[in-house]
Parts: structure tokens; C-alpha cells; sequence
């Protein structure tokens, strides 16, 4: 059980890095996010992060236990389960139509077997306008499910991923509802 956690949180790792790495030469890379973890009467381990001048601030339900790593500003697993946002510096569309369109050729391009559920889906994040993406894809022999949701902030693309394997997913819905519905761009 604990390698097929360490290998999906990997993986989760790995589709939000390569989908979304479009780097632009000039660019430089993305500088990383630094992560804290504080814990509040309201809620339980909200995990909040410092971003330019943005603060980003995230609220899961109990259970759920902060992760650090490189470059993603928030980032929580529960068993298979995780949640990342990652600042995503390399989308060259100004709407989020067309960020959406990017970001699925990038996954058609680097995944096999990758197929969407449904049509993408306007929500609200924090009050801001965001598309939300669901698909199934095949990685190392795991079937994996992923919920994207793209938003602006300013004039930053922002990338939120919920993600598990295909048999565990849809028992996680309520809460990826919970930490998105927490989440605050201050």
C-alpha cells in the first residue's frame, strides 16, 4: 500500500509537470513557492503560501496532510489521493478557453490512453471564473482519474489538480470539493 501511495503522488507529480511544462526559452523556469503549515480553531491544517504578492491559502478536510515539493505552492495526499496548485507560467492564451485547449494537447502528447469525461465545466474559485477538466489516463499500469482546473489570478495562470487512481477517485469528490471551495487568493 505504501509504494502504490508513493507511486501515484509521483505520477500525480509527474502529469502536472510534464502536461504543463510548455517552457518558454526565455522564461527561465518557474521559481518554486515556499510552503507552510499552521492549524486554526476554523480549520484543520490549512496549509497557506506566499506567492509574489498573492497569498494563496487552502483549508482541507481532516485526514488530508500537507506535502511539500518543488515548485507546487499547495499540495496535500490523503492515501492515493492528492491535491496540488501550481502557478503555471508557461500557457501563451490570454482566456481560459484556450488555456484549457493548451493544456490538453500537452496531455494528448504525453500520455497514452488519455480520455476526457464530460465537457469542461465552468465553476467559480475564490469568486474568479476557472474551467474544470475531467479525465482518465494510464500510467505505468495504474489507472489514474484527474480533475484540472485552470484559473486567473492577475494575469497568472494558475493549475489546481485533484487526483487518484480510477477505483478510488470518486470516493475523494466531496472532498476536492471542500479544499477547492476553501481555497483563498489574497
Amino acid at each position: 500500500m505504501k509504494r502504490k501511495i508513493i507511486i501515484c503522488l509521483i505520477l500525480s507529480l509527474m502529469l502536472l509537470s510534464c502536461a504543463c511544462s510548455k517552457q518558454d526559452a526565455a522564461s527561465g523556469g518557474q521559481k518554486p513557492g515556499s510552503n507552510t503549515t499552521s492549524t486554526t480553531e476554523v480549520t484543520p491544517n490549512p496549509q497557506n503560501t506566499q506567492n509574489a504578492d498573492i497569498s494563496i491559502k487552502a483549508s482541507p478536510p481532516e485526514g488530508w496532510e500537507p506535502r511539500e515539493s518543488a515548485g507546487i505552492l499547495i499540495n496535500y495526499q490523503k492515501s492515493t489521493a492528492s491535491f496540488l496548485l501550481k502557478k503555471e507560467p508557461y500557457f501563451d492564451s490570454k482566456d481560459l478557453d484556450g488555456v484549457v485547449e493548451e493544456a490538453k494537447e500537452a496531455f494528448d502528447r504525453s500520455f497514452d490512453n488519455v480520455k476526457y469525461i464530460g465537457e469542461t465545466e465552468k465553476i467559480q474559485v475564490d469568486g474568479k471564473d476557472a474551467l474544470k477538466i475531467y479525465f482518465t489516463t494510464e500510467m505505468m499500469g495504474m489507472k489514474m482519474k484527474f480533475a484540472y482546473v485552470y484559473l486567473f489570478v492577475g494575469k497568472d495562470v494558475y493549475a489546481i489538480t485533484f487526483g487518484d487512481t480510477t477505483e478510488s477517485f470518486d470516493t475523494h469528490t466531496a472532498d476536492f470539493k471542500k479544499i477547492l471551495d476553501s481555497l483563498r487568493f489574497e
